[in-house]
C-alpha cells in the first residue's frame, strides 16, 4: 500500500451533485435565467464552483448578471450543501481502514475553502481526514499542484509514497503535475471511457478496491518481466519487444506474459495490449 492518500472530494468521497445542481438552479432562476439539467451540471463540475457557474450562466463571464448569480449560488450552497450530500457507499469503511493502518490522508478540492472544510469536518472529522484544502485566493486550483503540495506540507510528508485519488480528468492532470500516480474512481462524475481518453491508468469500481492498489514500485518485478498482478494497470501500445503466450482478444494477461518492456507509474508498455482491467474484473484462466 501507499503511505499517503490524497483524495478529491466531490464525486470521489462525497456524492454532491444534487445539492450543487439545486443551488445552481436556484441562482439561475433567481436571476431570470434558464435552469440546467442534472446531466448538464454533472458535465460542468470539476474545476471549482465559479467555473461551474460560468458554464451554467448564458454567456458566462460576459453576462452582466454573472457576479450576482455567482454570489447567489455561493450563499444558497453554504446553507444547503448538506441537504442530500453524503459519502458514497463504502467510503467511510475505506477511510476507517486507512486510519487503522496508520496511513496519512488529506482532501484537496476546487470547491471553495469554507465548503470544503465544513463538509469534511461534518462527514469525516479530523480523525479520518485531518487535512482538507479548498479553493483559496493564495493557492492555485487543480490541476496545478499547489493544493496537493500544501496538503503534503500539512501532513509533514512528501509525494514519495503518496497516491492521488479522483474521478475526473482534472484529477488525472493534478496527479501528474504533482508527480504522483493516480487512482481513478468509476462511481463519480465521469465514466470509464472518458477517463481512459484522458489518460487514466488505474481504475477502481468500489472504494474498498483502493486498499488493494499496490505502490508503483511494488508493481515492478524483475527487470524485463511484467508484474504478476495486472488488476490495476493499463497497457499501451509501444515499439517495445514482447514475448507473449496466448493472448486472446488482444488481452494482456500478466500472469502468463513475460514482457521485455519498460513501464512507469501504473502504465505498462506492450505492443499487443489494448485492454484495461479494473480491480474487480476477473483474469482469464
Amino acid at each position: 500500500m501507499y503511505d499517503t492518500y490524497i483524495f478529491d472530494l466531490d464525486g470521489t468521497l462525497l456524492s454532491t451533485l444534487n445539492d450543487l445542481a439545486a443551488s445552481c438552479n436556484y441562482a439561475l432562476a433567481n436571476n431570470g435565467m434558464p435552469q440546467r439539467t442534472l446531466d448538464e451540471v454533472r458535465q460542468f463540475v470539476g474545476n471549482g464552483v465559479k467555473k461551474l457557474m460560468e458554464r451554467a450562466i448564458p454567456n458566462g463571464l460576459n453576462n452582466p448578471l454573472f457576479d450576482k448569480t455567482y454570489q447567489d449560488f455561493r450563499q444558497h450552497y453554504m446553507k444547503h450543501n448538506l441537504d442530500t450530500t453524503c459519502p458514497y457507499d463504502g467510503v467511510m469503511e475505506m477511510l476507517k481502514e486507512l486510519h487503522k493502518r496508520g496511513k496519512k490522508v488529506a482532501v484537496v478540492s476546487n470547491k471553495f475553502y469554507a465548503a470544503t472544510q465544513e463538509l469534511c469536518q461534518h462527514f469525516f472529522g479530523n480523525e479520518l481526514v485531518p487535512v482538507a484544502i479548498g479553493e483559496r485566493e493564495d493557492i492555485r486550483k487543480k490541476p496545478a499542484p499547489d493544493t496537493v503540495i500544501e496538503a503534503l506540507r500539512q501532513l509533514n510528508t512528501t509525494a514519495e509514497g503518496a497516491v492521488y485519488i479522483g474521478d475526473s480528468d482534472v484529477d488525472i492532470d493534478t496527479a501528474r503535475n504533482s508527480g504522483m500516480p493516480c487512482i481513478s474512481v468509476l462511481w463519480g462524475f465521469r465514466n470509464k471511457d472518458f477517463l481512459l481518453q484522458h489518460g487514466a491508468t488505474t481504475l477502481v469500481e468500489k472504494p474498498e478496491e483502493i486498499l488493494k492498489v499496490k505502490k508503483v514500485k511494488e508493481l515492478k518485478s524483475e527487470k524485463g518481466k511484467c508484474p504478476t498482478d495486472y488488476s490495476l494497470a493499463i497497457a499501451l501500445p509501444t515499439t517495445s519487444s514482447c514475448a507473449h503466450n496466448d493472448l486472446p482478444s488482444q488481452r494482456i494477461l500478466l500472469r502468463k506474459t513475460s514482457c521485455q518492456a519498460d513501464y512507469s507509474l501504473s502504465t505498462l508498455s506492450c505492443p499487443h495490449a489494448s485492454h484495461v482491467h479494473t480491480a474487480n474484473e476477473p483474469h482469464s484462466p
